[in-house]
């Protein structure tokens, strides 16, 4: 089974990482906004990563932001491995 990481939990990315949560598959969470982590109200086994943890840890990024930008921001700061797949 994969490992997911949801960037992202806003109104959307926080349904998908509850879903990804129940299915076993989400490992870790980012979001830039204070409290959105605790607010997503994830399991324990589920990690608040930073983002260079993120990119070491899970096999598939999963991004629920406004725009490109965020994203563009985020491979700005670190690159994935190369076999990591980004959606």
């Amino acid at each position: 089974m994969p490992k997911v990481a949801v960037v992202g939990l806003g109104q959307m990315g926080r349904g998908i990482a509850r879903n990804l949560d129940v299915g076993g598959m989400l490992i870790a969470a980012n979001d830039s906004r204070g409290g959105a982590f605790a607010d997503a109200e994830l399991s324990s086994r589920v990690l608040e990563s930073s983002t260079g943890e993120l990119v070491g840890i899970a096999d598939v990024l999963l991004f629920a932001v406004p725009s490109t930008l965020q994203i563009r921001e985020f491979f700005d700061v670190v690159s994935p491995r190369p076999e990591t797949i980004v959606i």
